[in-house]
Formats: C-alpha cells, structure tokens, sequence
C-alpha cells in the first residue's frame, strides 16, 4: 500500500472513533439531563401535593 493511502485509512479510522466518542458524550448527556428532570418532577409534586 501507498503512503497516501495508509495515511487515509488512519483518518478515516480516526474520524469514525471520534464520531463515536461523540456520539456516546450526547448520549449520558442526555441522560443526565432526564435524570434531572425527573428529580425536578419528583420535587414539584411534592410542592404540589403540600399544597393541595
């Protein structure tokens, strides 16, 4: 094989495992923020249950 084309299946590969990395990031941010969510929920019934 080439250089140049060894050189391209490294970025390529890179590019993919970066892609991934992302992609898992958004994913347990997500989930965080559902989590909070739904503690924020939790907090409001109760509010909301105190009150009625």
């Amino acid at each position: 094989m080439s250089s140049a084309t060894e050189r391209k299946c490294s970025m390529d590969l890179l590019l993919v495992i970066l892609f991934f990395i992302g992609l898992i990031m958004m994913i347990s941010n997500q989930y965080a923020m559902i989590k909070k969510m739904d503690e924020m929920n939790e907090s409001l019934n109760e509010i909301n249950n105190k009150l009625g």
